[in-house]
Parts: structure tokens; C-alpha cells; sequence
């Protein structure tokens, strides 16, 4: 989902909500009467009298959802139901957020942010079109691939009972290059350049500019939580004198060399033992997929879309080799980095100035106790043209339409993933800062602005989302963590075959899609 529009309309509320409680003591002791005295009596107002200025009404803000009422108050879809696949209640990623944590449904608003958010949404969007939403549910656990598998059993066997899915990006996407999924650009009442519509996905996801077989937007919150960022401890900071890098991004200023001369300062051997190990403080924590992790960070993805819509491999060029070489000379090698399978864990506990991490953690920090924060990822340096947060497409969420829908009841799904989204702008999206602002020590402006530079910065690469061919380049780039030298050139070399031959029967895939 977009958040520009969003964090005006949240500071603009905080900011007014201060400004009334600081004043509401003024307003209390104005307003006091004393029990012996009269209330003064005041003529009534004449119909043609003026409210003074100061006091006259002003008129209320439109919002999107009183645009789409209107806009579709016509609509009536005669009590008709509305089945859409998505991961049960605590399943998929979602147990980090809660065991009732879901993106489609709840039965009723039980005074939760979230929850009675979804509500609102669903029950809107029910009374304007006259549909009922029917959610079905998977119930496998954590499997990833559940919704799209539930999608293509329906395709095999005809069933045109689910009318569309939510669920894990990749294995959307995978699915859609089998033939499981319709075309977002050929379903009617969508209209792609919408708002509500996360615009990144549209442009990095569509092929030829004119087929896209997944859709993300303002509907969910995991396309954002998907979003990998970097958080780091305010105690190690100020205990070491170094300045917030908070002002550092914003400057324009927060890149591979100023993060790494952080991590070096805030390094310390807490025991006197000679080594840095997890009861010290590290610089940085990531996991063995840091290599990748970091190229991301400095807009060389693995694979790019060129001027026609077409994907191609990125990654074995020799400009992302000698940004990798940088990437592994910086932090791969540096003794203050640590890769570890318990990033959470340890920084939650203190032991890292620096970690990298899915925006989603940082509901399993609520309990941190001390100061933390969170940044985008650092540019590789000052000339970077922006900051770069690469979606993790397992994680993320989206919008798919199995093609056993067809005709009259295609477009009605299409209306109805269209007003979803839109009034998700007014619910779901205002609850997610609230979340996010709502956990413990998270509370200040400049976390609200670091939030913009990593969710509006959220770039898609294909061989994340295409599990077909993330398996040779997963292989190729391998694990750079546990390797004592620098050697992509010669190994592209090698997997320069298998993931090209990957990518062409990708393309031959898709292009025989509609």
C-alpha cells in the first residue's frame, strides 16, 4: 500500500489531536459554571443570522470512502456472494502478528485496531454492492503455497466456486506461469492506475506492459510487512556519542560506509574474552542471505524489466559483480558482522547496533526493553539516485483471480477486489501505522518518516516472485556468509546456462498467456 497520502492525513490528525489536549484543561476551566450561578441566557439564532467566523462551521473533508459510495451507489449485486480464498487465522506468517491474525475476514469488531479495520471494510463494501463475503479459509499451517493451491485445484476441476485468492506472492506468481490466473489487465472495473493499487507491482510485475497476474495495494498489510528493514538500538547509540542516523537518511547520507563506521564504533567485547561472540554487541546482523540482501539495497536486483516489459538476468553482469565485491568487502568480511538463524532474538536483547529484518518483526519486539528504531537499507553511496527495500515475495501478499471465473461474474469480481482496495485506504492503511505506532517505543516523528522511505521505496524482482528459476540464482549466489573469498566472476561463469535457460522457459510461459 501507498503511504504518502496516508502519513499526511495521520500527522495532520496527531497534530490536531495534541494541539486539543493540550488545550482541553483551558476548555474545562472556561467552561466551568458555579453551582449558584445562572446560566446567561443568549437569544436563539435567526435564520438568516451569521456564525462569526471563528466558530462557523468548516465543511468535512471528502474521504475516499464517500467517493466510492457515491461513485458505485448504483451497483446491486442482489444478495450475491463473494467466496475468496486466504491463510486461516494464525497461519502463513501471520502467528507473528497474532494467532487470529488474518487479511480477509472476521466475523465482528471486537475492539481491535486491525481486526475491527478488516470489519469495517468488509461490511461497507457487503452494504454498497449487496454482496456477502464468504471467506475460505486454508488450513494448512504454515504452508506458503496453500491459497495458490487451493486456486489450481479449483482450475483442474472446473470449480468456479472460489472467485479469487489471497495469498503469498511468489507462489501466485508461480502459479500464474501453469495458467491458473487471469490477467488483471483483461478484468473489467479495475483500473490499475488507481491509488489503492500499490503502483511498484504495476510497473515492476508487468509484463510487456499489459499482463499482470498479481495485485497488491492498500487491501492488505503484508506487502508492506514484507518490506526488509534495517532496525537498530537507540541505547547502543547514544552510549557510543553517535548521531541519530535518522538525520543521516534524510540527508541523503545513510550509505554503506557510514553504516559500516557505526558498526565499528558500536562493536564491543562485553566480556574481555578477545572475541565477539553473541553475549558482546555486534555491528550488524543479517542472515546467510546477506549478499543478496545488500545488492538489493543498491538497486542491482537479480533480474530487471527492460524498456518492453520483459524481464532479463541482472545478476550476472559485470557492473553487480563489482557492486557484490563491494558488498562483501564492506560487511561480508568485517569481524563486527554477524550472521545469524536468531537475528530477532539477539537484537532484541541487545547484542547489535544494527539489524536486518521484515518490517513484520517488529511485532516481536514489542517487549525490547530498550530504544529502537528502524531505517531503509543503505544506498551503496551519496550518488544513488534513492533508497531501495526489495519486496520478499514469499512474505508479501496479493490479489489473484483463478481463470475458471468467466464473463458477467468476472467483472463483479473485478468490482468488488476494486472497492475492497479503495476502502482500504480509510481503514486498513490508517490501522497499520497505528499498529506499528502502538508498539512499545515506537512513538516518535522520525519513525513515521523512515517508514515513507522504506515502504515507498518497495521494488519487485521477478526472481524473487518466480519460483521457477529463484532456485538457480539462489544456487549462484549461494552462501557468501560462510566463504573465505570473492569469487561471483568465475562462478557466473558456471550458472550463467541454467538460469538463463530458467528465464526462457519463463518467457515462453507467459507469453502464451492471455
Amino acid at each position: 500500500m501507498s503511504l504518502v497520502r496516508k502519513n499526511e492525513t495521520v500527522r495532520r490528525g496527531v497534530g490536531l489531536l495534541l494541539a486539543f489536549l493540550l488545550l482541553l484543561p483551558l476548555f474545562v476551566s472556561c467552561s466551568s459554571v458555579s453551582p449558584e450561578a445562572e446560566p446567561a441566557q443568549s437569544a436563539p439564532p435567526t435564520d438568516d443570522a451569521e456564525l462569526p467566523p471563528e466558530i462557523a462551521e468548516e465543511p468535512a473533508e471528502t474521504t475516499i470512502t464517500d467517493t466510492i459510495r457515491e461513485q458505485y451507489k448504483d451497483i446491486d449485486y442482489a444478495g450475491q456472494s463473494f467466496r475468496l480464498a486466504g491463510y486461516g487465522p494464525g497461519e502463513f506468517f501471520y502467528f507473528v502478528v497474532g494467532t487470529e491474525m488474518n487479511e480477509i475476514w472476521y466475523e465482528s469488531m471486537t475492539g481491535d485496531l486491525y481486526t475491527d479495520a478488516v470489519y469495517q471494510r468488509n461490511s461497507v463494501t457487503e452494504d454498497l454492492l449487496n454482496i456477502r463475503i464468504e471467506p475460505e479459509f486454508t488450513s494448512a499451517g504454515r504452508s506458503y503455497d496453500a491459497v495458490s493451491k487451493l486456486i489450481e485445484a479449483c482450475v483442474v476441476s472446473g470449480d468456479a466456486s472460489v472467485e479469487a485468492g489471497y495469498g503469498s506472492l511468489a507462489y501466485n506468481i508461480t502459479s500464474a506461469g501453469r495458467g491458473n490466473m487471469h490477467n488483471f489487465y483483461l478484468i473489467d472495473n479495475i483500473d490499475l492506475s488507481s491509488p489503492w493499487f500499490d503502483q511498484n507491482i504495476v510497473k515492476n510485475y508487468s509484463l510487456h506492459g499489459n499482463k499482470l497476474y498479481a495485485l497488491t495495494g492498500a487491501y492488505g498489510i503484508y506487502d508492506d510487512y514484507s518490506v526488509p528493514v534495517i532496525y537498530y538500538n537507540k541505547d547502543i547509540l547514544s552510549r557510543n556519542s553517535m548521531d541519530d542516523p535518522a538525520e543521516l537518511v534524510m540527508e541523503g547520507k545513510w550509505t554503506f560506509d557510514t553504516m559500516k563506521a557505526m558498526m565499528e564504533v558500536a562493536c564491543t567485547d562485553l566480556d574481555g574474552d578477545g572475541k565477539i561472540t553473541e553475549e558482546d554487541i555486534y555491528g550488524y546482523l543479517d542472515n546467510a542471505d546477506i549478499l543478496p540482501h545488500l545488492m538489493e539495497a543498491t538497486g542491482n536486483l537479480q533480474t530487471k524489466i527492460d524498456s518492453e516489459g520483459v524481464p532479463y538476468v541482472n545478476c550476472l553482469t559485470g557492473e553487480y559483480i563489482e557492486v557484490a565485491e563491494t558488498v562483501y568487502n564492506t560487511f561480508i568480511t568485517n569481524p563486527t558482522v554477524y550472521y545469524a538463524g536468531s537475528v530477532t532474538t539477539l537484537f532484541r536483547d541487545g547484542h547489535a547496533l544494527f539489524a536486518y529484518e521484515l518490517l513484520a518483526t517488529i511485532n516481536s519486539l514489542r517487549d525490547m526493553e530498550t530504544l529502537f528504531s528502524l531505517l531503509p537499507l543503505p544506498k551503496l553511496n551519496e550518488q544513488q539516485e534513492k533508497y531501495v527495500n526489495p519486496v520478499n515475495s514469499v512474505w508479501c501478499t496479493a490479489f489473484c483471480v483463478p481463470v475458471t471465473i468467466t464473463g458477467e461474474d468476472l467483472g463483479r469480481v473485478g468490482m468488488i477486489i476494486n472497492v475492497l482496495s479503495a476502502l482500504s485506504e480509510d481503514t486498513v492503511t490508517t490501522v497499520l501505522y497505528d499498529q506499528i505506532l502502538g508498539v512499545k517505543l515506537i512513538r516518535e516523528e522520525n519513525t513515521l518518516v523512515m517508514l515513507d522511505y522504506s515502504i515507498n521505496n518497495k521494488q519487485y524482482c521477478w526472481a524473487n516472485g518466480y519460483y521457477e528459476w529463484n532456485g538457480p540464482i539462489a544456487s549462484y549466489l549461494g552462501s557468501y556468509a560462510a566463504k573465505g573469498s570473492f569469487d561471483l566472476a568465475s562462478t557466473a561463469q558456471k550458472f550463467s546456462k541454467t538460469i538463463q535457460k530458467a528465464i526462457d522457459r519463463f518467457l515462453e510461459q507467459f507469453e502464451q498467456l492471455p
